[in-house]
């Protein structure tokens, strides 16, 4: 090295390159949910089975052997992208219910699209943010496959996806619809009550699923950004 350049300590490298700060990301039941919902969204997109992308979307490979530099090499978009990519270190346990969850998103489907039809009777579901119709797959399909997951566990993490993923208007309407999705459950004896959701009347579950303000308008920007892509969705997600 030439004695005009100063060696870059690791600790300087790491806030050079914030990559090489995770060499592998610890799994967790919540990161697993964020994953599911990237699967389906993927699945989506390219028009095939869920299976087809979970392992590269669950096991992502990425090694990064940066130089001794004293200056960045990457934007902060393309560190950014690069951490995505980080290896992930899953519990067994973690990924059987990613696997469990989807599969039963799957077998659900018609359910839930029933459920949804009888819920939103005024709304058009083919037209809702198509990220939120995923998120509220994965949270009725848990609703009815997981009994022992207490509701609000399951309506929480399913509001922190919209929230991340979706339209600023979205988390509190995918609370409303799953709100009112669990309460009709119950009643048509789809799955059990839970202890951590209070009894409703009749009027207060009408209004659980009230289109929140604005996002109608998250609608009508998500059709129209939709324009001219494929219309149809697979048989894992909501038609």
């Amino acid at each position: 090295m030439s004695p005009r350049r100063k060696r870059v300590s690791e600790s300087s490298r790491a806030e050079i390159f914030p990559l090489r700060r995770h060499k592998m990301l610890r799994g967790s039941r919540r990161l697993a949910r964020e994953k599911m919902l990237q699967v389906l969204a993927a699945a989506s997109a390219a028009q095939i089975p869920w299976e087809s992308v979970f392992e590269h979307i669950f096991y992502r490979d990425f090694t990064a052997d940066v130089p001794s530099i004293d200056r960045p090499l990457l934007t902060q978009e393309e560190i950014l992208e690069l951490e995505a990519d980080t290896p992930i270190s899953w519990e067994e346990a973690d990924v059987a219910f990613a696997r469990q969850l989807l599969g039963a998103a799957e077998h659900y489907r018609e359910t839930v699209l029933a459920l949804l039809r009888h819920i939103l009777q005024h709304w058009d579901i083919e037209r809702l943010v198509p990220v939120d119709r995923i998120i509220l797959l994965l949270g009725m399909a848990e609703m009815l496959a997981c009994p022992q997951t207490p509701v609000p566990v399951i309506i929480d993490e399913a509001v922190e996806l919209a929230k991340k993923y979706s339209t600023e208007h979205s988390g509190s309407f995918v609370n409303g619809v799953l709100e009112a999705a669990y309460y009709h459950m119950v009643r048509q004896g789809l799955r059990p009550a839970c202890s951590d959701m209070q009894p409703l009347s009749d009027e207060h579950m009408e209004r659980l699923p009230e289109m929140p303000e604005g996002y109608r308008a998250a609608l009508c920007q998500s059709r129209e950004g939709a324009e001219g892509g494929a219309e149809a969705l697979p048989r894992t997600q909501l038609q």
